[in-house]
C-alpha cells in the first residue's frame, strides 16, 4: 500500500478460482492542475508497468474526469 502527497493510489494482489488480480484504486489530482495530473498519469503509468503481464487489472478510482468544456457547479 502507497499514498503519496495530496494522490492516492492503493494496490493489493488477490487470487480468485487460479486467476491473479492485482486491484488499483487510485485518485487523482482535480482539474486545473496539469502538471500534477501529468505526473499522476505518468506514476500510474509505472504502477502498472510493474504489473506481471499475466495477472488481470481491475483499475478503479476518483479520475476527477468530466464530459464536455462546461464547469462545474
Amino acid at each position: 500500500m502507497e499514498t503519496q502527497d495530496t494522490r492516492l493510489h492503493l494496490d493489493f494482489r488477490i487470487k480468485v478460482l487460479n486467476r491473479n488480480f492485482t486491484i488499483v484504486g487510485v485518485y487523482a489530482p482535480v482539474e486545473g492542475k496539469e502538471q500534477e495530473t501529468e505526473e499522476f498519469y505518468r506514476e500510474l503509468q509505472q504502477i502498472i508497468d510493474k504489473i506481471p503481464k499475466k495477472e488481470n487489472i481491475i483499475l478503479a478510482g476518483d479520475f476527477n474526469g468530466r464530459k464536455g468544456n462546461q464547469p462545474i457547479p
